[in-house]
């Protein structure tokens, strides 16, 4: 039995993200397609009394407030294992940024911990426990691309982005996940994400579709508020890029083009302004295939 392990946890890109209602309990149901890229955090875990947290990032909390902290809490307290983990996370994806960092995180801690321990737990069995802790991990858990619906619990493997290059750009400003949600709702949303369109696109691997039906429904009050969003996006389209959107909750901004050569090109001209700037692939398969 092993009592180290170190996983890789990945970046996410919504290529469509629709908020489709409001469950009872009032949050929103979505209708998601969401992608890993391979721009990835590393995460080791240790066997340790008690649960310990410490990153590479000073301003991050490693007390409950951090997600790592509490899925590793759960887990022990749904599978009734007295244990503990010492868990160091390296830190490459910008937090706070619309790529589930965060969850990446938690969903490596219970990966690791299910396999430490040797729990045996299942993917979907895993996603179920994980689910209270944070609404992307069962796509974290599952990885590769997905179809993600209702408040995030359910999670469909589909076909993923073609060969190509992502451009990821993440603003200096930050963007409230409750905030944005709340923002969405006092607007009618001029366009709405075509999934089933981008599903078809996917499949037929066609990057010029993927890039014209890229939406998210939380960009258009983010681009009001934050013109920055809408210039970088634009950039991109100049400089070579099928198409750009807005991931997640924001502010990160992607755009997909064809070859590396020509996003690196795009890449330089927007590292002159922003800091956190790269090229990155797709990821091909998901965690469990």
């Amino acid at each position: 039995m092993a009592d180290v392990v170190e996983l890789a946890s990945k970046a996410k890109i919504n290529l469509t993200l629709a908020i489709t209602g409001r469950a009872e309990n009032g949050y929103h149901l979505l209708d998601m397609l969401m992608q890993n890229v391979e721009l990835s955090d590393t995460v080791r875990i240790e066997k340790a009394d008690g649960i310990r947290v410490e990153t590479n990032l000073f301003y991050l909390p490693t007390d409950r407030r951090n997600i790592a902290y509490k899925m590793a809490e759960r887990f022990f307290a749904e599978t009734g294992i007295r244990g503990g983990a010492a868990i160091r996370i390296t830190k490459r994806i910008p937090v706070a940024a619309g790529l589930a960092g965060g969850s990446g995180n938690g969903g490596a801690v219970l990966r690791g911990l299910n396999r430490l321990y040797e729990t045996g737990l299942s993917l979907e069995e895993m996603q179920k426990l994980a689910f209270p802790v944070g609404s992307d991990i069962p796509f974290c858990l599952a990885g590769g691309a997905a179809r993600v619906r209702g408040m995030g619990e359910r999670v469909e493997p589909v076909k993923g982005l073609p060969p190509c290059t992502v451009l990821l750009v993440k603003p200096v400003f930050g963007i409230a996940t409750e905030a944005a949600y709340k923002a969405f709702d006092r607007i009618i949303p001029a366009r709405t994400p075509d999934t089933e369109g981008m599903l078809s696109a996917l499949e037929r691997g066609d990057l010029d579709d993927v890039g014209r039906l890229l939406c998210n429904h939380l960009e258009q009050t983010a681009r009001s508020d934050y013109p920055e969003i809408g210039e970088i996006e634009e950039t991109m389209r100049r400089h070579g890029a099928v198409g750009a959107s807005m991931s997640g909750s924001g502010p990160t901004v992607f755009g997909i083009f064809r070859d590396r050569r020509t996003a690196e090109k795009a890449a330089s001209l927007l590292k002159k302004r922003w800091h956190d700037v790269f090229c990155v692939s797709p990821e091909a398969s998901g965690t469990f295939s």
